[in-house]
């Protein structure tokens, strides 16, 4: 059985009113006092499924409070709860990403979940989603892979697309240090794979670009063509993009029905649907250490695509530079 622990802020309103606040925090801290070896007040456990649990440990303190004032007194009461249970790490929201006295607690180790490592394991999915019904016509779209920090990384991508494109190039500065796995590739799968290091050509006939690098630190600013299709993974700020392409930055997600109903209010408040789906579906597959490492690797990405698919989440919309856009792209 896995323990899923997470940490959620109190969804109770701040009062403004100083005559209403005083009260209030006397009250709270009396409170307190009286709970204070009553650790279930604080955690409380959900079964998601027979292979999970998730231990809920409810701050009592709301998001304005914690960033203003409590953050101080809330890393503690981590701290001991944590200690008393015997709870090594915790998953924090996101929105607790500037509360510096919890973000620097040693132990437990905290982890957070950002619903970027379930945007990339996803890439196959978000493919043919965009693609709808065009799916013939999407096969024969050039396809521009861009190097990011990790050859490990790239090459998972690029093993993603294999049953997809027609068309593969990647732009790298270290063509000698890939050719070998391209040729692998080549061999394994007879998908003739290009490799580019001229910025300036390097995108001017793709359809799609999916970036995992940095492209404003390009020595040429890169030509990108019209109506293009840009998948970021990585920087492309105040890159000139022609108007009518499309800029893909993230994803929504649906949680499964069955799933959705098991979720308590506060953990709905605290995290984001993606937030959520990226951290059970790392949880039953017990990837925390590759979270914490960001070690991401084909395997891991095809395992939470499949549990992805298995379980019954899905893909329900995308994110722009600006807010979500359209489902598909032509």
């Amino acid at each position: 059985m896995r323990k899923l622990s997470v940490i959620v802020f109190s969804q109770g309103s701040h009062s403004n009113s100083k005559k209403k606040a005083f009260p209030s925090a006397i009250f709270k801290k009396f409170a307190l006092l009286l709970k204070r070896n009553k650790n279930d007040n604080f955690i409380k456990e959900y079964q998601l499924y027979e292979d999970l649990t998730m231990n809920v440990i409810e701050l009592p303190y709301n998001l304005e409070e914690l960033a203003q004032k409590e953050g101080g007194r809330a890393a503690r009461l981590i701290s001991r709860l944590c200690e008393k249970n015997g709870l090594e790490r915790c998953v924090l929201p996101g929105k607790m990403n500037n509360i510096k006295e919890i973000c620097e607690l040693e132990k437990p180790k905290l982890i957070m979940y950002k619903g970027e490592i379930l945007f990339r394991a996803l890439i196959e999915q978000i493919l043919r989603k965009l693609a709808g019904r065009n799916k013939e016509n999407f096969y024969n779209c050039e396809v521009v892979i861009t190097e990011g920090n990790s050859k490990e990384e790239l090459f998972a991508f690029v093993r993603c697309l294999l049953p997809l494109v027609k068309y593969l190039n990647i732009f790298t500065h270290s063509r000698k240090e890939i050719e070998d796995e391209v040729n692998n590739i080549y061999e394994e799968s007879g998908l003739s794979i290009g490799i580019i290091s001229d910025s300036s050509h390097a995108f001017k006939d793709a359809d799609i670009i999916i970036n995992l690098g940095d492209l404003t630190k390009m020595t040429s600013r890169p030509r990108i063509k019209k109506g293009s299709l840009v998948i970021n993974y990585g920087n492309i700020n105040n890159l000139a993009i022609p108007d009518d392409s499309v800029i893909i930055n993230g994803i929504d997600v649906k949680l499964p029905v069955s799933l959705a109903s098991k979720i308590p209010q506060n953990v709905s408040c605290s995290f984001n649907k993606l937030e959520i789906a990226e951290m059970i579906i790392c949880s039953r597959l017990g990837l925390e250490d590759e979270i914490i490492h960001n070690n991401l690797g084909y395997n891991l990405m095809a395992n939470i695509s499949s549990e992805f698919n298995t379980q019954g989440y899905s893909i329900s919309g995308f994110m722009g530079l600006h807010g979500k856009i359209a489902q598909r792209v032509k």
